[in-house]
């Protein structure tokens, strides 16, 4: 077991090491535009104004965009291009989600489509972003996010054809919800020194797969640093696909869905010194196949649900050094999943895990499904409290769990015991742990 997380180790340094030496994934500042509110290269107060930018400086073949302080109205995302960095002042740079408007659709949206037509057409203007949606496809990939280039009465021209089906009796909705800061299919982008604000309380709910604050979907070599995504009526980051994303000295709280959110086969990416916090579901989300991947020095605190969730064909990954206190549930939980889905061959390392569970007795880890080949070791896990404790166990081995190591931690003054092996006939290895 240990050699089997030693190799995994030396996969990912390597990596840690290019990046730290890069700085990541910073363009070259061949060409730099300046927008602002009271002056610059592009004034104005809306995306809009940062799109012209953006768009300037990849023409220019890459460059940095400095958006000056101030608060810019969000009616659509901002798509960023390769060798682009958007550069801010910031908690003085914020990028703020207009109010929302729904309607629904008035006839079937077919896949093909770039005009649809809706009830109700107030609150939307050419130049918005919307979501189109039904019953039957109503969250994740099966969502279309456009942008309406015109409107003639009741009826929106939209900048791409439609992908799917989208049935105006089954519950059809076209809302005005978007991803604030996106990248598809870009690289060496980098976001830095920027607060971007969600307007959750006005706006619909839109998920991780599609949205969020900031969304890179197949991208490659990116950065996020020293940004806010907050307030968001889904998830703050979400980087689906791709590989070589990092994430880092960035805050992610109050939103409606995930703080961070890695998917959709993503690898090697790099999640650090990371504040995540105050989140309605769970902190830090390994969605699909997120692998070969680092979460470390990161601070995950009073989330509602877990601190760290893990499942799905997430594997050789490193989570070091973190400070995961007080979330609703478990602190670390590996999802219910079969064997040939589980999250397998994971480190978990150097962690201080503690006084989990305050919305439902929970335990520091929890290992869940036909998981194997986990290593714990180096870390702190208990329960501070000196009433009311609700970190039960300091790690729960589920019953079809295998091939677990639990060894060199501090497992103490958790509520119930050290460890609960649910799979006693299992080749676990508990051992050299202070109780």
């Amino acid at each position: 077991m240990k050699g089997i997380a030693a190799s995994a180790l030396c996969l990912l340094v390597p990596l840690l090491c290019m990046l730290a030496a890069s700085g990541g994934a910073k363009a070259q500042a061949r060409y730099a535009v300046l927008v602002g509110q009271d002056g610059g290269d592009f004034v104005g107060t809306t995306n809009d104004v940062i799109q012209r930018a953006v768009n300037r400086a990849a023409k220019q073949g890459g460059g940095v965009v400095f958006i000056k302080r101030g608060t810019y109205v969000m009616r659509d995302q901002v798509r960023l291009a390769s060798g682009v960095t958007l550069r801010g002042e910031g908690v003085a740079t914020v990028l703020r989600k207009c109010d929302g408007c729904k309607t629904a659709l008035a006839r079937d949206a077919d896949s093909g489509d770039t005009r649809i037509t809706v009830e109700d057409a107030s609150g939307f203007a050419a130049g918005m972003g919307v979501t189109i949606g039904d019953k039957s496809n109503r969250s994740g990939w099966a969502l279309a996010v456009r942008s309406i280039t015109a409107i003639d009465g009741t009826c929106f021209t939209l900048d791409e054809p439609l992908e799917r089906d989208y049935k105006a009796d089954n519950g059809s909705f076209v809302q005005n919800t978007f991803p604030l800061l996106a990248a598809y299919t870009q690289e060496r982008v980098r976001i830095e020194n920027i607060a971007l604000d969600g307007n959750a309380e006005a706006n619909e709910r839109l998920d991780g797969c599609r949205g969020g604050c900031i969304n890179l979907y197949t991208c490659t070599n990116c950065s996020v640093v020293d940004c806010i995504a907050r307030n968001y009526n889904g998830d703050g980051i979400s980087f689906q696909r791709g590989k070589a994303i990092t994430v880092e000295r960035c805050e992610a709280y109050g939103n409606r869905g995930f703080g961070l959110h890695p998917g959709t086969g993503v690898t090697h990416c790099i999640m650090r010194a990371n504040t995540i916090h105050h989140n309605v579901r769970v902190g830090l989300f390994f969605c699909y196949n997120v692998q070969f991947s680092v979460a470390a020095d990161n601070v995950i605190y009073d989330n509602d649900g877990y601190g760290i969730s893990i499942g799905h064909q997430d594997t050789h990954n490193i989570i070091s050094s973190n400070s995961i206190v007080g979330n609703g549930s478990h602190g670390i939980y590996f999802r219910k999943e079969t064997e040939e889905n589980a999250a397998h061959y994971n480190t978990i390392t150097g962690n201080v895990i503690c006084d989990n569970g305050r919305n439902e007795p929970a335990s520091g880890i929890y290992i869940d499904g036909v998981t194997k080949h986990i290593l714990i070791t180096g870390n702190t896990i208990t329960d501070t409290r000196p009433e009311k404790k609700t970190q039960r166990y300091a790690v729960t081995i589920g019953q079809n769990a295998d091939r677990v190591t639990v060894s060199g931690n501090d497992l103490s003054a958790n509520v119930d015991g050290a460890v609960q092996n649910l799979a006693p006939d299992a080749e676990n290895s508990i051992a050299g742990n202070t109780t």
